[in-house]
């Protein structure tokens, strides 16, 4: 193979990956779908790592090919343009944790996608520079409470503007988390957030922000975990069930008179369900709910399709007009993972 079609392809799952937030799985998958044989060649060597670092020292790394199967064995040769993605997971006791040494800054690539998993409140003022150097960092996750020490980093981390993807993965998180979530979802770069549990509060200053600046908030997405269903929330604005996208999603769309532009659109998941499952025992299994801003077109929704409307039907004609571009962008494009996916646009 010549080195033409390889660069492309380098260069095309860098720039997916980073401004969609997708997974490597997904980014994969589609280029495969889409340039076939030659994709596969090409993916055929690329890899995934994820570092373990614990008190300090890297304790474990493992390997993964771009479609999500973990090697037995640490591959041999493995050049660092053929690593796509790397994973650091900072785990760190109370006492003291030694500076990174240059051992794990070998582990740093130019050309890699960086995420960040934090397990610890103890970062240090070292290991906060070392995260914060990384200009390929773009998927950072919080897995516990902020206290002075992660907000300080996390603020540094807003105020570089990098981050196209950050998760608040505990629960009970307050008012600080919510700052810096409001914060992100004001920045261009930034796509997609996920959280352990849903807030009304903070469902609520997003949907203001969107009304704030509706074009801005396009292709931003936030993911409520747990069986809180948000279109039984939101009671000044209609979403109306308009299909079954997959066997384990339903999603809702904004319907009445609406205007050609950004709308929120959300999407119910049940993880359990199966092809059969009624939507009545779909909906009392939700296991997490995504709320994604997406252009749609205008559409007219005639009168007697509003609930509770007692007039006469009209025609058939005037149904189909109404019911006309109700259809999100990308609605037939959603992964089984609400965060791990991009669409066309």
């Amino acid at each position: 193979m010549n080195q033409t079609p390889n660069l492309f392809l380098n260069t095309l799952f860098w720039h997916l990956a980073k401004h969609y937030e997708a997974s490597t799985i997904a980014v994969a998958s589609d280029i495969a779908g889409k340039v076939g044989k030659l994709a596969s060649q090409v993916l055929e060597n690329k890899r995934v790592v994820y570092h373990w670092i614990v008190g300090g020292l890297l304790e474990e790394s493992y390997y993964y090919d771009v479609y999500g199967k973990q090697l037995d064995s640490v591959p041999e040769n493995l050049l660092s343009k053929d690593i796509v993605e790397t994973c650091f997971d900072y785990h760190a006791d109370d006492f003291e944790v030694p500076d990174p040494d240059m051992s794990l800054r070998t582990l740093v690539h130019p050309k890699t996608l960086i995420k960040l998993v934090i397990h610890s409140q103890s970062l240090t003022n070292p290991w906060a520079n070392f995260f914060c150097a990384w200009r390929n960092l773009y998927s950072v996750q919080i897995n516990v409470e902020f206290n002075d020490k992660i907000m300080d980093f996390v603020d540094r981390l807003v105020e570089q503007k990098q981050l196209v993807n950050f998760d608040i993965w505990f629960k009970n998180y307050g008012p600080r988390e919510i700052g810096v979530a409001l914060k992100l979802f004001s920045q261009d770069q930034f796509r997609t957030m996920a959280l352990m549990e849903f807030k009304s509060v903070l469902y609520k200053k997003i949907m203001g922000l969107w009304k704030q600046n509706k074009a801005k908030m396009e292709h931003k997405e936030i993911t409520f975990h747990g069986k809180t269903r948000i279109d039984n929330i939101d009671k000044t604005d209609t979403y109306w069930p308009v299909s079954r996208v997959l066997e384990t999603s339903y999603y809702y769309a904004p319907w009445r008179n609406r205007k050609a532009g950004v709308v929120p659109v959300i999407y119910i998941f049940n993880d359990d369900a199966k092809p059969k499952t009624t939507k009545k025992t779909y909906l009392k299994g939700v296991s997490k709910s995504l709320l994604s801003f997406q252009y749609m077109r205008a559409t007219v929704v005639p009168d007697y399709m509003v609930p509770g409307y007692s007039g006469s039907r009209r025609s058939s004609s005037s149904r189909s007009q109404g019911k006309a571009n109700i259809e999100p962008r990308r609605s037939s494009r959603i992964a089984e993972r609400p965060r791990k996916y991009f669409g066309d646009y």
